[in-house]
């Protein structure tokens, strides 16, 4: 595929200004669907049985995007084609058009349809998800009039998402910041849990001390996770660093999973692992070097919409009454 344009000197290239008002005039949905396409797939000929339209169509939207742009998006390679260095910039805004549009082919028929009103919200590390799991199927059968989106926004900090007027609540930690006009509600206290399965040799319910512990093999949290951070400290005071397994897993499941098969001990937020605990899943081994965990809870708007702030307090409700367990010495 021959590029389209030519590439002018950096004083001769157009403003944001210019292309903005260019894409307002000229740009459609078609060519945010041909660029994810064609980057995802790596070929026109598949980029256009994806999309249902003629080789042909998919080159002339690419064409009509980099005259637009004034720049190259794709290069030709033997099997397909590759995104140029400024299309992969151009990406994650494309995507976010993308979700935009689909949002709004949804919300239209949700509400003519069905009535519904929407409330969009961001979890915000894993156990923000698992807070929202445990509560939201009662909310749905209770409030079938309210549709909960859970959205991602990838890589990106939530007060992004909150500036840009993306989302409605923000399940999450308490944040350092809360933005202006937004404020956090409280859901569920946390601590740290060392956790292992229940065929480990600690897996008794007697408490365990750190000499104990610093001679098991441990399956490492994630490097700058709170959880990793809290136990390198805790390392660092008792000065004997335990060994660590050769896999470090940021997946929930894989890390669940790793505790089963091989005789590991973890160290997590117990929030995260609440209900695996619950169900024998997961034992919590008793030591004396837990400490509290920055609380769960939810960023939210002062004065949201009538079906945000039902959201927020029935899991405010929910939660009234969810003991985090028994904690050890902070």
């Amino acid at each position: 595929m021959k590029p389209s344009c030519i590439s002018l000197p950096p004083t001769l290239f157009p403003s944001a200004g210019i292309l903005l008002n260019r894409l307002a005039a000229r740009g459609t949905f078609r060519h945010v669907q041909v660029l994810l396409k064609l980057a995802e797939l790596g070929s026109v000929h598949g980029a256009a049985g994806a999309l249902g339209i003629p080789p042909s169509s998919v080159n002339a939207s690419l064409a009509s995007l980099e005259e637009i742009l004034e720049t190259e998006l794709f290069q030709s390679h033997g099997s397909g084609v590759q995104p140029t260095a400024v299309c992969s910039a151009l990406l994650p805004h494309a995507r976010q058009v993308a979700r935009g549009f689909a949002g709004i082919a949804e919300a239209v028929p949700a509400h003519h349809e069905r009535g519904t009103t929407v409330v969009r919200v961001l979890p915000f590390g894993a156990a923000a998800n698992a807070l929202l799991m445990d509560a939201l199927p009662a909310f749905a059968s209770r409030y079938a009039r309210v549709e909960v989106r859970m959205g991602a926004f990838e890589g990106e900090d939530p007060l992004l998402a909150i500036a840009r007027g993306e989302v409605d609540l923000v399940a999450c930690r308490r944040p350092a910041a809360i933005p202006q006009g937004w404020g956090f509600r409280e859901l569920l206290p946390d601590r740290f849990a060392v956790v292992c399965a229940s065929g480990h040799p600690l897996a008794t319910g007697m408490q365990v001390r750190w000499e104990e512990l610093s001679r098991q093999v441990w399956l490492l949290p994630p490097a700058g996770s709170a959880a990793r951070n809290r136990f390198d400290r805790l390392v660092a005071r008792r000065g004997n660093e335990p060994p660590s397994y050769a896999v470090i897993a940021s997946v929930a499941s894989m890390t669940w999973w790793l505790l089963r098969e091989h005789e590991l001990l973890a160290f997590v937020p117990f929030s995260i692992v609440r209900e695996q605990v619950e169900r024998g899943e997961l034992v919590e081994v008793p030591t004396e070097e837990m400490a509290l965990e920055e609380p769960l809870g939810l960023l939210q708007p002062h004065g949201g919409s009538e079906a945000t702030m039902r959201l927020a307090g029935f899991l405010a409700q929910h939660f009234a009454a969810v003991p985090i367990g028994e904690s050890g010495a902070c």
